[in-house]
C-alpha cells in the first residue's frame, strides 16, 4: 500500500510496483524507517503472484527480520539501494520455523 508521498513521488516510484522488479531484488535488505527514526533492516525473501493472477500488478512480498522486537502492523518507510524510497505497509506473520527470523507480509493490489 503506498501512503505518505507526494503526487509526483507517487509518479516515479509506480515502476517499481511490479513483481518483476522486486523479483530481481530477492535477498536483498531494505532499510526501515518509522518517521524519522530507523526500525532495522529487512530482507526480502520472497514476490509471488496473488492466487489467481496474472497481472504483476497483484503480489506478495514476504520479508524476513530479527525475531525482537517485532515491528507491529503499520506503514514504513522501505529504502533499497536500487529500488529507491517507498512506503509500504507491513504485517507480521509470525516466525520463520527453520530460521526463527520474524516474517512479514505485504499486499500489492494496483
Amino acid at each position: 500500500m503506498l501512503n505518505n508521498m507526494d503526487s509526483n513521488q507517487t509518479e516515479q516510484n509506480m515502476h517499481i510496483f511490479r513483481l518483476e522488479a522486486f523479483s530481481e531484488h530477492i535477498h536483498s535488505d531494505f532499510d526501515i524507517f518509522y518517521g524519522d527514526h530507523s526500525v532495522g533492516v529487512l530482507q526480502l525473501i520472497s514476490a509471488t503472484p496473488a492466487p489467481g493472477s496474472t497481472d504483476s500488478r497483484h503480489f506478495s512480498l514476504i520479508f524476513s527480520g530479527q525475531p525482537t522486537p517485532h515491528l507491529p502492523q503499520r506503514t514504513y518507510h522501505f529504502v533499497h539501494a536500487i529500488l529507491g524510497r517507498f512506503d509500504l505497509f507491513i504485517v507480521p506473520i509470525g516466525p520463520d520455523r527453520q530460521t526463527g527470523q520474524m516474517l512479514y507480509e505485504a499486499i500489492i493490489n494496483q
